[in-house]
């Protein structure tokens, strides 16, 4: 769980956000909702419910008892989505541990994501204000359409940039940004204020996904918690391949290894050295801090605030998330 020293007092109410969690994960004991309190367990950086209480807070009304309802809310309905990217990917280790569907099959699997989903929803039942769910129900088809698009164009060439990020956004951004948008409704703020925040959601949620696909490239096991080239292996093209793909004098090669469906463990790791000496780790970098910067632009609207100060220093950190062998000088820690 991330931790900020600037306001301590958010640590408290991620540990509120964290056991509401485990009160909702624990009211039953069937199999499903001990899976769900083991995902629970396992940890998590919990960057979404910090973003809903970050947001929340740049207004100088807001209420710490609805804006951890609204960050328990996002956290269960990343949770399904992780459990299903596990048994759509047929990933069998996540974060050094057994998925679900590994342990105990694609239809527990299935079933545990469910029942994750309607346990976030029913979280939003309790608002007055009925476009929370609304918004979110939109959210959570449009995942499911980038999910979709992504299984149907695993091997296909005929990807550009902006199919790339249309999928990542709609993957990974768009909750990251619902995340932002809520605690804002939460929190009372004007339609122009809700845009700008959930812009500023968006653009972190996509350079957030641009270094975690550059990982997949130059981390190794131990950073990563599974092998290495997985996006490889699966025929994802991510930004640093598409790069590579236009770039490298081993295009060629790299077009064989994204077609076939079943490559050795040797191609893979030519791939990847590929891909490490093409220019593409520094591209891909290059292209996560221009929307880095575009999301400390929409924060213009807010007033200073350790709010703000926090949302930025957000920003600032996901380039740090990169595992590469060389580190980056950010001059920002969490």
């Amino acid at each position: 769980m991330i931790k900020l020293e600037m306001m301590p007092s958010l640590n408290k109410e991620l540990q509120k956000v964290e056991n509401q969690l485990q009160e909702i994960t624990e009211t039953k004991f069937n199999l499903l909702y001990r899976i769900s309190n083991r995902l629970l367990e396992a940890g998590g950086k919990r960057l979404r419910p910090l973003m809903v209480l970050l947001t929340g807070k740049l207004s100088e009304e807001y209420s710490v008892e609805e804006l951890t309802s609204a960050a328990a809310s996002v956290e269960l309905l990343h949770m399904a989505t992780l459990i299903h990217d596990d048994v759509i990917d047929n990933s069998f280790h996540r974060r050094g541990e057994n998925t679900v569907n590994r342990d105990w099959g694609n239809k527990v699997a299935v079933l545990s994501g469910d029942l994750l989903y309607t346990q976030a929803l029913k979280l939003l039942l309790e608002y007055e204000d009925k476009r929370l769910l609304s918004y979110m129900l939109d959210v959570v088809g449009s995942i499911c359409e980038g999910e979709a698009k992504q299984a149907v164009t695993n091997h296909d060439l005929n990807q550009q940039m902006k199919d790339y990020v249309d999928k990542i956004t709609k993957k990974t951004a768009l909750l990251i940004a619902a995340s932002c948008r809520l605690g804002g409704m939460v929190s009372g703020f004007t339609p122009q204020q809700l845009d700008s925040i959930e812009n500023y959601g968006k653009k972190i949620g996509i350079a957030f996904q641009i270094i975690n696909d550059l990982n997949d490239i130059v981390a190794d096991k131990e950073d990563l918690g599974k092998e290495p080239g997985d996006d490889l292996r699966q025929g994802t093209l991510t930004l640093p391949v598409l790069y590579a793909l236009r770039e490298s004098i081993e295009q060629e090669f790299l077009e064989e290894v994204i077609v076939k469906h079943q490559n050795s463990d040797q191609e893979i790791k030519k791939a990847l050295e590929i891909l490490r000496n093409s220019g593409a780790v520094e591209y891909t970098i290059k292209i996560s801090q221009q929307y880095i910067n575009q999301a400390l632009d929409s924060l213009s609207p807010f007033s200073d605030s350790p709010a703000k100060s926090s949302l930025q220093l957000m920003a600032h950190t996901v380039i740090n998330s990169y595992k590469g062998i060389k580190p980056l000088e950010t001059g920002v820690t969490i």
